[in-house]
């Protein structure tokens, strides 16, 4: 069948016709030309199966001749008579699987581990994670893998590796460390990482998701047993002497800062502040006071804000209400800490907030060259001259802080659920992992309790 459309006519209407109008063929029902903003197009219009009226483009002209656009025409027609697909339905078929090809050939070149780290998962550590760069340079010590696809990566990739960074003496903790990173990575490729959600996987699973590092050799594992001794004995309480130390050494540090000013404003300075007139002549000095009533991490007391401190009237208490930066990446929901202040860090925040100006938001601790939040290791240098001062070891951590509180409040009995809240645990398993040693004196009484009974039972005979 032909046409009543002939080429001249179709011509002369794209040439004239205003926008919008049709040109219809008195043969083929349905089928026309219409006008549109950029030339015009072949349209059909027809009755589906359901007897719903639709319209289709054939396509442009004068890519398609009249004749040609009415022989697609009549096959649709034919097509929809015999009851087979429908035309439209079948076009849009035709063009989600395109566009799943096309977006499934662009999730393949995202398949190598280099180009998804550094496009994709790179970007979103530091957007979304405090520690995003600090992660991603873990990553980094698999760029030898960064050419090949991720689904590719085989267990051996990793023990060569494990062999090569235990020979040139990495830790096993920092094998570990970067390996979890790597594997993190792979899980969020695969769209399986635990609390950080990717609706693009480019992989179907994560083929190290099973793996586990070698079993640690004679000497990893004598290493883990000294770096574990050396840490339990971090985590002992502070001595008599350490205390005194501590206090001895924060006092005379105050003061040799105070003389230090002293002597700038006698000697050409004189517009500096007089520091003698302050409760405290550097930051520094709260810093570590707030470290030892609280047993804060030195990343928490950094980050604290003057709004977080608040006053209920109602029952009298002042708390401290934050999120440790080291928990706010985990989960939707952040553990927050509500830490009652009162006695003597209640009258330290006070005085410094008043030295300060009294603000009533705005970081507590502020570098005085920038104004800004302090540096994330600012503080090491002031505590090595304490421990200077103090006569105390060079290689007390700052982080005993927080070891010597939890393990005073362990030391008194207090539930281990209790401190895990005060301290800003999710619970209470690294409290009893790390710190419910038992005292060798609390081991001999118990030793002797089954001894005692046995010389009960021989005196009875």
């Amino acid at each position: 069948m032909k046409t009543s459309i002939t080429t001249a006519q179709a011509k002369k209407f794209a040439d004239t016709a205003a926008q919008d109008k049709e040109l219809y063929c008195s043969n083929i029902a349905g089928f026309h030309l219409r006008k549109n903003s950029k030339g015009a197009s072949w349209r059909l219009k027809y009755m589906d199966a359901t007897r719903k009226r639709r319209r289709l483009t054939i396509g442009g002209y004068p890519a398609l001749h009249p004749q040609e656009a009415a022989q697609i025409a009549i096959d649709w027609r034919t097509s929809v008579a015999k009851g087979e697909s429908d035309p439209l339905a079948k076009r849009d078929e035709l063009a989600a699987q395109k566009r799943l090809e096309e977006q499934k050939q662009a999730q393949n070149q995202y398949k190598q581990a280099g180009r998804f780290f550094t496009d994709v998962y790179e970007p979103h550590l530091i957007d979304n994670y405090r520690s995003g760069k600090e992660v991603a340079s873990k990553i980094r010590n698999f760029s030898f893998l960064f050419e090949r696809d991720m689904d590719k990566i085989t267990a051996h990739d990793i023990n060569a590796w494990y062999s090569r960074a235990t020979k040139a003496g990495l830790k096993r903790q920092s094998i570990i460390g970067y390996l979890g990173a790597f594997k993190a990575m792979l899980n969020f490729a695969a769209g399986t990482k635990k609390g950080d959600q990717n609706n693009n996987p480019v992989i179907q699973f994560n083929p190290l998701r099973d793996y586990s590092l070698p079993r640690p050799n004679v000497q990893e594992r004598e290493q883990l047993k000294q770096q574990k001794e050396r840490l339990q004995a971090k985590r002992d309480i502070f001595t008599p002497e350490i205390r005194t130390g501590i206090m001895r050494g924060l006092s005379l540090y105050a003061e040799h800062l105070r003389q230090q000013r002293r002597s700038s404003r006698k000697h050409g300075k004189p517009h500096l502040p007089d520091l003698d007139l302050v409760a405290f002549p550097h930051w520094f000095i709260p810093f570590a006071h707030i470290a030892r009533l609280t047993g804060m991490r030195p990343s928490d007391i950094r980050s604290l804000r003057w709004e977080q401190l608040t006053y209920n009237r109602f029952n009298n208490e002042t708390t401290l209400t934050f999120t440790p930066p080291k928990t706010e990446d985990k989960g939707i929901e952040p553990i927050e800490v509500k830490f009652p202040v009162a006695g003597e860090l209640l009258e330290l925040l006070n005085q410094w907030r008043e030295q300060q100006g009294s603000p009533k938001s705005g970081f507590m601790f502020k570098s005085d060259r920038t104004g800004q939040q302090i540096e994330r290791k600012a503080y090491l240098k002031h505590w090595k001259h304490v421990k200077e001062k103090g006569g105390l070891p060079y290689d007390l951590d700052f982080y005993a802080f927080r070891h010597n509180f939890i393990s005073t409040l362990v030391k008194q009995n207090y539930r281990p659920l209790r401190i895990a809240k005060l301290v800003g645990h999710a619970d209470e398993s690294m409290i009893i992992k790390h710190y419910f040693h038992t005292d060798n004196e609390d081991m001999t009484e118990l030793a002797s309790i089954a001894a005692q009974s046995w010389a009960k039972a021989a005196g009875g005979e």
